[in-house]
């Protein structure tokens, strides 16, 4: 079997052309990856919610490493306190400034949450508004006194029961309700803290932490206010 003949060598001048050609497209490329990164580096980090709903970043500078040898997020006895206003609705609070808080966009509850290490930001939540209209159950609750509400409230979740609620007054003149339910092993959870909305019988404000030592917590607390 005859061999089949050599494609014919390519003239020194295309193979100047080929290289010129190539080494303008690799820069071209290079330089549109570069204008890339830059582009969405300067995008804030978000994650799609499976609602749908997308996740704003968090506000500030990155917060501070989980201590090793306690469960809550160190705040300085020295930290400076700001405040966070509401989205939507007008409650305002004061937090710890090395805090990183967020919320969604369009969530008609108004969240916040906590950004912290590596935990899920969506199972941080410290705040939210309840409308009590939302649902058949809970509307029967919007005339009347809130506690019957609040000794009810933990039957929407996985605890096991209620424990107590005390009924109080924060600096703000807010009328507020600390529970303490019980959770499926029959062991306390983190309070969860209930504000009557003056003029709004139909809401209440949420609060709840993990994240934060009871004593910074009720500093927090002390602050809502609703104008």
């Amino acid at each position: 079997m005859e061999n089949e003949p050599l494609l014919p060598p390519i003239p020194r001048k295309e193979v100047k052309t080929v290289i010129i050609v190539t080494v303008v497209a690799s820069a071209v490329l290079m330089a549109s990856a570069v204008l890339a990164y830059r582009s969405a580096a300067s995008v804030p980090g978000q994650t799609v919610l499976p609602a749908g709903d997308t996740y704003l970043g968090p506000s500030g500078t990155p917060g501070p490493s989980p201590a090793p040898d306690s469960p809550y997020i160190p705040v300085a006895a020295d930290a400076t306190w700001k405040e966070f206003k509401g989205k939507i609705f007008p409650y305002r609070f004061r937090y710890p400034a090395t805090l990183n808080l967020g919320v969604f966009p369009n969530d008609p509850f108004d969240s916040v949450t906590i950004f912290w290490g590596n935990t899920n930001p969506e199972a941080n939540l410290i705040l939210r508004v309840e409308n009590l209209t939302h649902s058949q159950h809970t509307a029967q609750y919007v005339k009347g006194d809130k506690m019957a509400y609040i000794e009810s409230w933990w039957k929407q979740y996985t605890y096991k029961g209620v424990s107590t609620v005390t009924k109080f007054t924060n600096s703000q003149g807010l009328t507020g309700y600390r529970a303490v339910y019980l959770g499926s092993d029959g062991e306390p959870v983190p309070d969860n803290v209930f504000f009557e909305v003056p003029g709004r019988p139909e809401l209440l404000i949420w609060m709840s932490t993990r994240l934060l030592s009871p004593d910074i917590f009720n500093r927090i607390i002390d602050t809502v206010s609703w104008t």
